[in-house]
């Protein structure tokens, strides 16, 4: 399958001015071609909703216009549910927000500008003022280097190279302002599969206030929670904050806890008996005294079995994963693991006289 172009263009901030001046000159390694016809979709546009590229490009989605076109558009610009099956069911959704997929007809050894990216397509331009997205497996950033960006086919989170991403693009790159889930980050620019990071590097990047993490040195990026699992964190939240609050502790939700130099993970809730202050807003320096998450049968946070690993590592006394569709939670502590049942109450030992009863476990909408 052909292109998967990249991000909207409606509400990009930039200055006009002379093509030559605009972006980052970048040089075409590769020929390229468009595979489909481009398709200009506006806010508010109804669209026919259908699969994933699970394996290549998990944050497109396969959508066709009234008229039959068929676009590729990532999946936080559609209205529908984002719960990722191999085999859905098409859904009719509307756009929310507008979306161009014309991909840009280039030759090896031109220099094109790149204005903007996402999902690891460029968009660029001409000096004669053609625009349209280039993948980045297409194009070289060292003009006189003709290496690819991005090696060609599957381009998993590993082999995405280390230098690529690692620096935002200062000049050129227009602020979006809108939130990436998919592993781009607000500058455009993808820090999903950049390697050898640090703490710091972490901290530093536009997307630290958001569900990212740095697993061993390396970004990774959950995606968007689902509003169920959302509703049940303000649930299980709010049944832990009073309890906490009264022992001048801290409980917060999505907290960044720094396990080491190279590992920042954020657990669904966590408890620290630290009191507040003693290690910034909302965040946790170590790891906490007890993180509570949600159990994924949907494949919303491919990070979790690894995350759970990582608190377990670095000295997590006590983890609780819950069962979204049950209300069940396995404790995991230093007794090893167990399991509690609906209607049983979690009673915490790292954290002392910690309680969760069963009601506030219960999955929002069901009694």
């Amino acid at each position: 399958m052909g292109g998967r172009p990249g991000a909207s263009r409606k509400g990009l901030m930039m200055v006009e001015t002379e093509p030559a001046e605009r972006g980052r000159p970048v040089l075409v390694v590769t020929d390229h071609a468009p595979s489909l016809a481009p398709v200009r979709l506006e806010e508010g546009d109804r669209v026919v909703a259908g699969r994933w590229d699970l394996d290549d490009w998990p944050a497109f989605r396969q959508c066709h216009t009234a008229d039959g076109a068929e676009a590729w558009v990532p999946d936080r610009f559609v209205g529908a549910e984002r719960w990722r099956t191999a085999d859905p069911e098409p859904v009719e959704a509307a756009m929310l927000a507008g979306y161009d997929t014309t991909e840009l007809v280039a030759s090896a050894g031109d220099v094109v500008r790149a204005l903007d990216e996402d999902g690891l397509w460029l968009w660029c331009e001409t000096d004669d003022g053609r625009a349209g997205w280039l993948p980045l497996a297409r194009v070289s950033l060292d003009l006189d280097r003709p290496d690819p960006a991005v090696p060609t086919g599957p381009l998993p989170h590993e082999s995405v190279p280390p230098d690529v991403f690692a620096t935002e693009w200062v000049e050129g790159a227009p602020w979006t302002g809108r939130p990436e889930p998919d592993g781009t980050g607000v500058r455009g620019f993808p820090l999903r599969g950049t390697r050898r990071l640090t703490s710091p590097d972490y901290f530093a990047s536009p997307t630290a206030k958001r569900r990212h993490e740095l697993h061993r040195g390396v970004f990774v990026f959950p995606d968007r929670e689902p509003l169920q699992r959302n509703l049940l964190r303000t649930s299980v939240g709010l049944a832990l904050s009073q309890q906490v609050g009264d022992a001048g502790w801290t409980a917060l939700s999505g907290p960044t806890c720094r396990l080491d130099a190279a590992t920042v993970v954020w657990p669904w809730l966590a408890v620290s008996t630290q009191r507040p202050g003693a290690h910034g807003q909302r965040g946790i320096e170590g790891p906490p005294d007890l993180a509570v998450e949600v159990a994924d049968p949907d494949g919303w946070d491919p990070y979790l079995s690894d995350r759970l690993a990582l608190l377990a590592e670095h000295g997590t006394p006590e983890i609780w994963l819950l069962e979204p569709g049950t209300g069940a939670v396995e404790v995991r502590d230093r007794r090893g693991r167990r399991r509690v049942e609906p209607h049983e109450p979690v009673v915490s030992i790292a954290v002392p006289d910690l309680v969760l009863i069963p009601e506030a476990r219960r999955p929002p909408g069901r009694s």
